[in-house]
């Protein structure tokens, strides 16, 4: 596909909306719309596990798009490129553990069909005995309740949860539910 042109429908804090014009291959043009952020475009996802134990940290979060709570891992936006502080920074305030990093994946689209943004899946490891008390640092928009689950129990949690009326990221589904 060729691109043609493209203009901003509307600007907000957050986003973007954007109208592209493409010609395909077959000589057709076709219109697209698609999200953009207005600021950072790349977010960490983190996949946190606690040592001994083997949980891992999930949150339950209030999430006006859906309007309803989303069951899913603690992230956050990347701040100045800076993929490790941002990653250490999210953890700390969404759950109050701190971890240390043992892996980053490469950046990863997450719904290349509306959005630009992007995702850095972050492995981090818990020590339990360094976080005896964890403590939340959220913003005040931001209402966030944590729980540790067993990767063996996910599913079930995951079904009780939309029993309830919550709903379950579909990342999270993927890494847990098998």
């Amino acid at each position: 596909m060729k691109k043609l042109s493209e203009k901003i429908t509307y600007t907000g804090k957050w986003i973007c909306l954007k109208e592209s014009i493409f010609l395909t291959k077959r000589g057709k043009k076709i219109t697209w719309e698609s999200i953009e952020r207005a600021t950072v475009k790349d977010i960490v996802l983190l996949v946190a596990q606690l040592v001994p134990s083997g949980k891992y940290i999930m949150i339950r979060q209030y999430r006006p798009a859906r309007g309803k709570y989303v069951i899913g891992l603690p992230a956050g936006s990347v701040d100045d490129g800076d993929i490790r502080g941002s990653a250490i920074k999210e953890l700390k305030e969404e759950t109050g553990y701190v971890g240390n990093i043992k892996s980053i994946s490469p950046n990863l689209a997450i719904n290349s069909g509306l959005t630009d943004e992007c995702v850095y899946i972050v492995n981090m490891e818990v020590s339990e005995k360094a976080n005896p008390h964890p403590e939340q640092e959220l913003e005040d928009e931001e209402e966030i309740e944590v729980f540790l689950i067993e990767k063996e129990r996910a599913k079930e949690l995951f079904l009780e949860e939309i029993k309830k009326g919550n709903e379950v990221s579909s990342g999270v589904w993927c890494l847990f539910s098998k």
